[in-house]
């Protein structure tokens, strides 16, 4: 599956059967989905464990607890979800590498897991403290050299300058976009700039027909990057 659409699954007023039924219906259209605090606090490791049963190698299961201790708190916090089979995690890069994300990306690795780093956020606080700090960010990123990063697509220019500096300094990392949707970046705005996913929520799941909006932002990036997403 070609799509670059990774589904936020942060409702909390669904049933656990809710998530299930809409991962069967969507694994064939979608690149992957996301989990973030919300599921864990609503339905608990049950729930990880339940959705668990669906995972394959074809798709990112990715937990978005946005990662931010010291190395052996995080390690302990993802071991459970790694043995379960999800395989992509998301932490703050500031937090920094030794006795931190040296070590998580370590144990990460040799649980064939990926890791992912915020680079950027998408809400307008970030410019506030996390934005001022790109640039020893990106020495972060450019040391560690993680699988993928965040960077939002509310603000393009943002993503530019991120894809920017991966390429003068010859870090393959992929992008993933938040922001599509309610928070008010246009679908197929990341992507246009270079983005490799755009993470979406509740655009799609809280529409009345979420199959629907999938397949219009899958023509969308189709248009955009000229692939069969078929």
């Amino acid at each position: 599956m070609n799509s670059r659409i990774i589904v936020a699954l942060d409702v909390t007023n669904k049933p656990l059967n809710w998530f299930i039924d809409f991962i069967d219906a969507t694994k064939n259209i979608v690149a992957g989905y996301k989990f973030g605090l919300p599921f864990l606090i609503r339905y608990g490791l049950e729930g990880f464990m339940e959705i668990s049963k669906l995972i394959d190698n074809k798709h990112y299961w990715i937990i978005d607890f946005k990662l931010a201790d010291i190395a052996p708190i995080m390690i302990n916090t993802v071991n459970q979800l790694v043995e379960m089979g999800y395989n992509t995690y998301i932490a703050h890069a500031f937090i920094g590498l030794e006795g931190g994300l040296f070590e998580l990306k370590d144990f990460l690795s040799k649980q064939n897991s990926k890791l992912v780093l915020v680079a950027s956020m998408s809400h307008k606080g970030s410019l506030d403290i996390i934005d001022k700090c790109l640039l020893n960010i990106l020495e972060i990123i450019k040391k560690l050299k993680p699988w993928g990063l965040v960077a939002p697509a509310t603000r393009p220019d943002r993503i530019i300058e991120i894809k920017k500096f991966l390429f003068e300094n010859n870090i393959q990392a992929k992008i993933f976009s938040p922001g599509i949707g309610v928070q008010g970046a246009a679908p197929g705005t990341a992507i246009r700039v270079g983005a490799d996913y755009e993470i979406i929520g509740r655009m799609i799941t809280l529409s009345s027909n979420p199959i629907k909006i999938i397949e219009e932002i899958n023509k969308i990036h189709r248009e955009i990057i000229g692939v069969d997403h078929k």
